[in-house]
């Protein structure tokens, strides 16, 4: 028991869950200056460090930072890599120097991420993705390239010497210039290390609308009364109050339209999508999810993850209702690859459904070595790129390759761990026995 506390903390020493373990309640894991694993018994046993650092020291530097503030402390409460935005940032520089003109395209970003990933940037499995640089310049110069990135970079320009310019006048709205400068200022400065939200564009276009109402000068403070009054003087046909009645109804129609589109569509879809939705048949899930397209290969990504975990219960259907099952399953993965050809994981889906059905019939093989190969081309380092790769020749009874794709993934992800390694080594065992 002991050992094993002993192994898992010394190979995942600073991994997330260990160092908010640590920050929130250093009694469990300090004891006078060092770090230990409290057994079942209630001894202490010490851990060794092996020169990759002490929490005492990583206790230090985050209490100095949040004694500056606590936003500091939060950027580094993972440890001194910004909480793994450096690999955001490299991946993006990545990105950028292979397609610098007019970059990867908006919102593909989780391309690049999946390209660039290496073995060694996570001890073990990696997380679902990263779907943002964490930087909005490398976003912007990833995903848009240097033609995106030199209009982005003027706009700030203008911005600022807009602001500038007002300060420098001294005049009565200084006051509003400052507090303009001070927010966008802090505004640019987040971005730096942080993706805009839906909610940051509401207040970051009022500030700009004041920033270009700076130009002109503000209205002096006038008397409301008198303004209705002089409008309703000025009315003076029923022609230009028509005008007035249909241009409102349009605008609201039209901010009606757009609201039904963007927000009440879209939290359907996601509010009754997998796993909330699990009392839903497959065709029932695969109609909401179509309904907004953008979003529709969540949806079906999940759909064919359950089909998956489920797929026990689904080989025991009646024969009919299997195949019904499988072929719906199939034109559902299909129908996404059309729209989003490039997407991990619905070509990682599609390569599992294939694989569970070469159980049954050899066939289906060759589909899924389509996709094995293209998880590979997709993201050559990623564990289950490498992994896809071995089920597959290990279901096609090939030793060598078998063999040649654990020793490429054992290489690959030096920091794997043993449980793992030995789970494959067991495998390729059996099939060199199998075959002699």
């Amino acid at each position: 028991m002991g050992y094993k506390i002993k192994y898992f903390l010394k190979k995942f020493l600073f991994f997330q869950e260990l160092l908010i373990a640590y920050f929130q309640d250093k009694n469990t894991l300090l004891l006078e200056g060092k770090l230990v694993a409290q057994l079942d018994d209630g001894t202490s046993v010490p851990i060794e460090l092996e020169g990759q650092g002490t929490f005492t020291e990583c206790g230090k530097l985050y209490q100095f930072f949040n004694s500056i503030h606590p936003s500091i402390a939060y950027i580094i409460n993972e440890g001194v890599d910004l909480k793994g935005r450096s690999l955001g940032w490299s991946q993006a520089w990545s990105g950028f120097k292979e397609r610098p003109i007019l970059g990867w395209g908006p919102e593909n970003f989780d391309l690049v991420f999946f390209k660039y990933l290496k073995g060694t940037d996570y001890q073990g499995y990696p997380p679902a993705k990263l779907d943002r640089a964490h930087s909005r310049p490398l976003d912007v110069l990833v995903t848009t390239g240097i033609l995106g990135f030199i209009l982005w970079g003027a706009l700030w320009i203008l911005i600022f010497f807009s602001i500038i310019k007002n300060i420098l006048k001294n005049d009565k709205n200084l006051v509003i210039y400052l507090i303009v400068f001070s927010s966008l200022t802090t505004y640019f400065v987040s971005s730096l290390f942080l993706f805009p939200q839906a909610t940051w564009y509401v207040q970051f276009f009022i500030l700009i609308g004041v920033v270009s109402r700076s130009d002109d000068g503000f209205l002096s403070t006038v008397d409301l009364r008198e303004v209705v009054i002089k409008k309703k003087r000025k009315r003076s046909s029923d022609e230009a109050n028509m005008g007035n009645v249909i241009v409102t109804l349009v605008s609201v129609l039209i901010g009606i339209i757009v609201f039904y589109w963007l927000i009440i569509i879209p939290y359907y879809v996601s509010s009754n999508t997998l796993p909330i939705s699990n009392s839903k048949n497959l065709d029932e899930l695969e109609e909401i999810a179509a309904r907004f397209e953008p979003l529709a290969s969540y949806g079906r990504s999940a759909i064919l993850n359950q089909a998956l975990e489920d797929w026990e219960q689904i080989v025991d259907l009646p024969l009919g209702d299997q195949q019904e099952v499988l072929k719906t399953l199939e034109e559902i993965g299909l129908k996404s690859l059309i729209v989003d050809p490039e997407n991990y994981f619905i070509n990682q889906r599609l390569f599992l459904f294939y694989y569970n059905l070469s159980n049954t019939n050899d066939t289906f093989l060759i589909s899924a070595d389509k996709y094995a190969k293209k998880l590979i081309n997709l993201s050559p380092e990623h564990i289950n790129s490498h992994e896809s790769m071995i089920r597959f020749y290990l279901a096609k009874q090939d030793y060598q390759e078998s063999k040649k794709w654990v020793d490429k993934w054992k290489s690959v992800h030096p920091d794997i761990s043993i449980l793992d390694r030995d789970k494959w080594d067991n495998y390729i065992e059996e099939l060199k026995y199998q075959i002699e």
